[in-house]
C-alpha cells in the first residue's frame, strides 16, 4: 500500500468471514492520489473478498458509475473501480452548496451481491451528507435448548405451603442408611411442586448476550408483560403510558 494516501484501515473478523474497512480523503489539489489509490487497490482487492473503502475522494461521479461523467477526476476514478472490479454504492449528492451539487463521498465495495442497502442522509450540520451502506456478512446463531421448567403463574401459594405442611416427613426417618433417607425425602417434597407448579416448556438460549444481566432480562419481561395487556384501545390507555415510561427509562 502507499504511505502517502490519508487513510485509516480497520479489519473486522466475524466467525470464519473476516471484512477489510478503509477510510480514504483526497485533498482537492492533490492531482496524483488517484495513481496512488489505483496501485493500493489493486493490492488490497486481490487478498480481500469483502472490501468495503468509504470517504471523500473529492472526485465527482454525479452521473453514477457511468465514465461519462463530466467531471475528469470523476472520470478516472470510476475507470479505476472499473478495472479492479469494484463499484461505488453511493448514486445521490453528498456535498450541495448554494449553486452546485456534486457526489464526492463514496463507498466502495469489491462484493456488491454483499450490500443489502445504501444511501445519503442529511444531517444539516455541514454542506457535506453522511453517507451508509448496510454490508450483509452471516452471523452464527448461537442456537437454544428446549428445557421443561415450572409455570409460576397461577402459583396457590397458601395452598402450596398446607400441602408441605401435611407431608409426613417422619417416613424419611424410618430408614438407616442417609442415601435412603435422602431418596424417600426428595420423593415426598417433589410429589407436592408437581401437584401445584406445573411445567412448561421453554427455549433457552446456549449463549446469553453478555451485556444483558439478570436484572435488565427482568425490565425487559415487566415490559413486555406491561405490552401484552394493552388491547390498543382507552380502557388500557393507562397501561400504555407505563409501557411507554418504562421503555424510556430501559
Amino acid at each position: 500500500m502507499s504511505d502517502d494516501i490519508k487513510a485509516i484501515w480497520a479489519e473486522l473478523l466475524l466467525n470464519s468471514q473476516r471484512l477489510l474497512i478503509g477510510c480514504l480523503y483526497r485533498p482537492p489539489d492533490d492531482s496524483s492520489f488517484l495513481d496512488k489509490f489505483d496501485e493500493t487497490l489493486g493490492k488490497v482487492q486481490m487478498t480481500r473478498k469483502n472490501l468495503v473503502i468509504v470517504g471523500d475522494l473529492s472526485a465527482d461521479v454525479s452521473n453514477g458509475n457511468s465514465t461519462a461523467t463530466s467531471n475528469p477526476m470523476g472520470k478516472k476514478l470510476l475507470t479505476i473501480l472499473n478495472t479492479h472490479g469494484c463499484k461505488n454504492v453511493i448514486s445521490n449528492p453528498t456535498r450541495v452548496t448554494q449553486t452546485t451539487k456534486s457526489t464526492i463521498d463514496l463507498a466502495i465495495v469489491n462484493n456488491l451481491p454483499k450490500v443489502s442497502n445504501s444511501g445519503v442522509l442529511d444531517l444539516s450540520i455541514a454542506d457535506h451528507k453522511m453517507i451508509f451502506i448496510t454490508y450483509k456478512m452471516k452471523t452464527k446463531s448461537p442456537g437454544f435448548s428446549i428445557k421443561r421448567v415450572r409455570n409460576y403463574r397461577r402459583l396457590d401459594k397458601k395452598s402450596l405451603q398446607k400441602d408441605l405442611q401435611d407431608v409426613p416427613w417422619w417416613v424419611a426417618s424410618l430408614f438407616d442408611d442417609i442415601d435412603d433417607v435422602t431418596h424417600a425425602w426428595e420423593l415426598l417434597f417433589k410429589d407436592v411442586p408437581d401437584t401445584h407448579i406445573p411445567t412448561r416448556t421453554a427455549k433457552i438460549r446456549k449463549e446469553s448476550l453478555p451485556w444483558v444481566t439478570g436484572e435488565i432480562r427482568e425490565e425487559m419481561n415487566k415490559r413486555y408483560k406491561l405490552l401484552r395487556k394493552c388491547d390498543g384501545t382507552s380502557n388500557t390507555s393507562a397501561i400504555w403510558k407505563v409501557k411507554k415510561n418504562k421503555k424510556q427509562s430501559d
